[in-house]
């Protein structure tokens, strides 16, 4: 039986919707702060709020704060959002459905038939029950739950206050059989060393749902132990390709949870850290105190270059005048086309037609087989980029028809791990810049006067740029810089 539980207070806050890139919603709210869930892989929204100095410890986040002013924003913003949201997203740094506290619950589900009577379509996902009320609202909206085991020991350890397992499972499976649209998100799994456990049993358990999204744990060292990382999640999500295929599921693989094999265009690469003794992040601090400020808020930081040079490249050609998003979906696509891993004999045994279906457009397409034609033919050679200094790498990749001035510098970056490249080509990079300076200004000239500080260490500075927009904390104000 469910103990009941309340939150102990409440805040109030001055705004609550907001666009969002996250692949289940196009926008998104959080109309609690905190979680009880607890998850130690370890969690980023606990980890992000500590930084800004919302919560000071584990503790404190563990004891969920409701937004008590939630529906008088919703109602007093929803006229602002209503016309540009495709789906509102619920959470991105919380849980709507924490487990056991019926004043959550009851907040989320009014926050819900609010919305829905705006004719604004939902997105849910939780670790805790979904509520069997949800059958009387719009049935337009999807709803999810996060399921990475099937054994009770591991989510008594890992989140150790959500739902039981079998619980979270029956709550889904009921508004299924009610006839809405439900969905697993099977992020972050675990590797062998943390469980060892037969991910085909949890398929088979949610294979009633209409979506499964899979993905693996980023940002862990204890990942990063296991040696065989990168192959194990290869055939994880191959795993799940097949499985939804066979049972005509629809799926989604999380950006970079498939790597290719390693072939001739793949070289192992150390991992990076960058903390307070690092001596690129010394030089930042000391020489730009808006920078400062953003390392005090994500801290230290752990990057390993990109390996697969070919792999990365395709990537970054799909990616060219589209969302992130949309380009992720497609990359996901061709390495699933191309049986796991993006190779020259992999992407020369697909025709062009076959690319075209998922949705590459013929010049990217022509682009990439451009590529392949280079290695094959010796005119590119990704061991002589190593030794090129960058102008020379700048120019024998823009020598290629589809890479132009951007994918070149991203090469230089994540690739070749070069410290001192000034992306002020790319749009999340200036948003970022803008949010950081506060500033319209991103004329190249401003940028490039404006970042000479970093020198020789732009790339890195740009690093962190990239890490805030992930995490998410460009949507915050400005003010918590002053």
């Amino acid at each position: 039986m469910v103990k009941v539980k309340q939150t102990a207070c409440s805040i109030i806050r001055k705004s609550l919707i907001y666009k969002t890139g996250v692949e289940y919603g196009d926008y998104t709210m959080n109309h609690i702060q905190g979680c009880s869930h607890g998850c130690k892989y370890p969690c980023y929204a606990f980890l992000m709020a500590k930084r800004f100095g919302k919560v000071d410890s584990y503790e404190e986040w563990i004891e969920p704060t409701i937004v008590e002013n939630t529906l008088d924003l919703l109602t007093e913003e929803i006229p602002k959002f209503k016309d540009k949201i495709s789906t509102l997203h619920m959470c991105f740094t919380t849980d709507p459905f924490m487990y056991g506290y019926s004043d959550i619950k009851e907040l989320t589900l009014s926050a819900l038939k609010l919305l829905n009577n705006n004719d604004i379509k939902c997105s849910i996902l939780t670790k805790g029950l979904l509520p069997k009320e949800l059958i009387t609202l719009s049935p337009d909206n999807e709803y999810g739950i996060t399921l990475v085991s099937l054994n009770e020991e591991y989510r008594k350890t890992n989140e150790p206050g959500a739902a039981p397992y079998k619980e979270r499972l029956a709550s889904l499976k009921y508004l299924h059989d009610h006839g809405l649209r439900t969905w697993v998100s099977i992020e972050p799994y675990p590797t062998p060393n943390i469980i060892d456990q037969d991910l085909r049993s949890i398929l088979e358990a949610v294979s009633f749902t209409d979506k499964i999204i899979f993905g693996r744990t980023n940002y862990s060292k204890v990942i990063s132990a296991y040696k065989d990382n990168k192959s194990f999640y290869n055939e994880q999500a191959n795993i799940v390709i097949g499985f939804c295929k066979e049972k005509g599921i629809d799926y989604h693989i999380k950006h970079r949870t498939i790597t290719s094999y390693p072939d001739q265009t793949v070289k192992k690469a150390e991992m990076v850290t960058l903390d307070e003794n690092a001596q690129s992040i010394q030089h930042l601090c000391k020489n730009d105190n808006h920078f400062a400020k953003v390392f005090s808020m994500i801290g230290s930081m752990t990057y390993q270059p990109h390996g697969d040079a070919y792999d990365f490249l395709i990537h970054e050609i799909i990616e060219q005048m589209i969302s992130q998003k949309a380009g992720d979906k497609i990359y996901n696509k061709l390495v699933s086309l191309c049986g796991g891993k993006l190779t020259v004999n992999s992407i020369n045994s697909v025709s062009d037609n076959e690319v075209h279906s998922i949705g590459t457009s013929n010049s990217k397409i022509q682009y990439i087989r451009n590529l392949t034609a280079a290695i094959e033919s010796g005119n590119l050679d990704f061991d002589a980029l190593q030794n090129m200094p960058d102008s020379e790498v700048m120019k024998k990749l823009t020598s290629l028809r589809g890479i132009g001035n951007w994918t070149a510098k991203m090469y230089l970056i994540f690739v070749l791990d070069r410290q001192d490249i000034l992306p002020f080509e790319d749009s999340a990079f200036l948003h970022s810049y803008q949010w950081l300076y506060n500033t319209n200004d991103t004329s190249p000239t401003k940028v490039k006067e404006n970042c000479q500080k970093w020198h020789p260490y732009a790339s890195i500075a740009a690093r962190y740029l990239y890490h805030a927009l992930d995490f998410g904390l460009t949507k915050e104000k400005i003010e918590f810089f002053k």
